[in-house]
């Protein structure tokens, strides 16, 4: 029977890197980001080099006397309803995976999203749409991603954003022997012209904890709204745009 004594409450070190501000909304999520079942440690690092952003929280989080059991990231520009971390959390136990990974739309009007998958035969990389996002389960992995475009399940590697995520922490063998880089070179193509290129730091990360044979999974079941600055321009050559041709009349 239960002697009565007080469960201690798991806690998940919640890093925040920024370069500057905070949009209003991420207030909220990270405020309520645990509906009470973690105890919630937030810290955040800013500067303009966003990897070293990355690599100064996660090293922070090393340096604890007692490391968290999860460590979670939240960017500046994101925001989920409350209790994002809880859902993370359940899905990682119940997956028994390393990571999880919230599905976050790219800031354009395409419908891309930074969750993408990696053909390991042919070295090619393909974002994956809003649209078949929704065609995948809430919860999937590089053999899901890949099964839509045909991809051998053994050769398909699942490239997750860092938006919203959480990993295991402490007790894990290997969070002392990796880092956030992004994979930057130039490039001459076909065509003869040199063209910058890079992996991104996220997809890097995703290939680093793939490679280490953890289970990384995204999830689209925590709903993720990305906010960025557009600029709404009209007159000169511009054509019409908008959903709206006309307004209502409305009494003043």
């Amino acid at each position: 029977m239960p002697d009565g004594s007080p469960t201690e409450t798991p806690v998940v070190f919640l890093a925040l890197p920024h370069s500057g501000s905070m949009c209003p909304e991420s207030m909220v999520s990270i405020g309520q980001a645990s509906g009470g079942r973690f105890d919630v440690s937030i810290d955040a690092q800013g500067s303009s080099l966003l990897v070293r952003n990355f690599n100064q929280l996660w090293a922070t989080a090393l340096n604890l006397p007692e490391r968290p059991k999860y460590f979670a990231m939240h960017h500046s520009d994101i925001a989920a309803p409350p209790g994002w971390i809880d859902v993370l959390i359940d899905t990682l136990e119940e997956q028994k995976a390393d990571m999880v990974s919230a599905v976050v739309a790219i800031k354009s009007f395409d419908g891309m999203t930074s969750t993408a998958v990696l053909d390991l035969e042919t070295k090619a990389r393909r974002r994956l749409t809003v649209t078949e996002v929704s065609k995948l389960p809430p919860v999937f992995d590089g053999a899901d991603a890949g099964a839509l475009f045909g991809i051998n399940p053994e050769r398909s590697v699942l490239l997750v954003n860092t938006g919203l995520w959480v990993c295991r922490f402490a007790d894990q063998p290997w969070i002392e022997d990796v880092c956030f880089a992004t994979g930057d070179e130039i490039r001459k193509g076909e065509d003869g012209k040199f063209q910058a290129h890079v992996m991104p730091e996220d997809w890097l990360w995703s290939l680093t904890l793939s490679g280490r044979g953890l289970k990384v999974l995204a999830t689209s079941a925590v709903p993720v709204v990305h906010f960025g600055r557009t600029p709404f321009a009209m007159g000169g050559e511009r054509k019409p745009w908008g959903g709206a041709e006309k307004d209502a009349w409305v009494p003043t």
